[in-house]
Formats: structure tokens, C-alpha cells, sequence
């Protein structure tokens, strides 16, 4: 099922949405680490992959670029495109990229 919005800030301002491809890709799977390649890379980023800052906080900007990157490198790697979105992108949720989705435990 494919759903469009026209205005992607009119939907919510408390609603992020992240998907694992484009609308016209298919989630890949990654199957050396027995995950899908967006789950394995998502959780990655949560679990501090992406504090290259050490300041113990993954912000919602730094973890949809590292998966974004990371995913798309990996499913070159085997031949195929994949592209992490996020609705709306980080140019239009502004201040709010920088929220923090998690504070890392030490």
C-alpha cells in the first residue's frame, strides 16, 4: 500500500516517519547479520554507533543520516537500491531534527 501526503507538515507536528526505501524500492534483507538492512542500522544508530560526539545523545538528524548512509552503501553492495525517508525530511522539521530520540547509558 502506497500512501502519498501532499503536505507533509500538515499531518502532525509530533509525528516523524521513517521507512526502510523509497516508495517504488523494496526493504532489503542483510542476511549476514540476520536482520533487515534498515532494523540492523536503526538499532545500530540507537545503540551509540552514531555519538561520534560522545555526548551520550542520538539526535533524530545524526540517526537518519547514518542509516540513510549506511544502508544505501550496503545495498549497492549487493546490487540493488535502497533509500531510508524520512517524512517530513530534516529541512522542514528544523529545530526538531536536533530532539534527542535516546540518551545512551554508559
Amino acid at each position: 500500500m502506497l500512501t502519498t501526503v501532499k503536505d507533509p507538515l500538515m499531518v502532525t507536528q509530533n509525528l516523524l516517519v521513517r521507512s526502510a526505501a523509497a516508495g517504488n524500492q523494496i526493504s532489503s534483507a542483510y542476511q549476514e547479520k540476520r536482520h533487515w538492512l534498515f532494523t540492523y542500522f536503526f538499532l545500530k544508530g540507537l545503540q551509540g554507533q552514531v555519538d561520534v560526539n560522545k555526548d551520550k545523545s542520538v539526535n533524530v538528524e545524526v540517526l537518519y543520516g547514518y542509516v540513510k548512509e549506511q544502508v544505501e552503501t550496503e545495498a549497492r553492495d549487493i546490487h540493488t537500491e535502497r533509500s531510508p525517508q524520512l517524512f517530513p525530511g530534516t529541512n522542514l522539521i528544523e529545530d526538531r531534527s536536533k530532539t534527542s530520540v535516546i540518551t545512551l547509558q554508559p
